[in-house]
């Protein structure tokens, strides 16, 4: 959520930054649980399905620049907040 918040911040770098930590701090303290089940499912195994959530989960890594270069349509000289709020959604989604 803090991905689409930003959208609406406009150009005040403070806020954004500091929305940005926060979120970034939420979705670190998910990590640990995210590891831990991959040794519980399966401990002789679990190295094996991380390589394969890990692979799944940057699939985004490679899709969320093709999907902006569509929003902005290859023009970055007119680029409107209403473009960036559909990007942060997007990204939203991606997430």
């Amino acid at each position: 959520m803090g991905l689409v918040a930003v959208g609406w911040f406009g150009c005040d770098r403070l806020a954004i930054l500091l929305l940005l930590v926060i979120t970034g701090g939420f979705t670190g303290a998910t990590y640990a649980g995210n590891q831990m089940n991959h040794i519980t499912l399966s401990p002789y195994y679990a190295g094996t399905l991380y390589g394969i959530t890990n692979a799944a989960a940057n699939v985004c890594g490679f899709l969320a620049p093709y999907a902006v270069g569509l929003l902005i349509n290859g023009n970055v000289s007119i680029y409107t907040p209403h473009q960036e709020r559909d990007m942060m959604r997007l990204s939203l989604y991606y997430f």
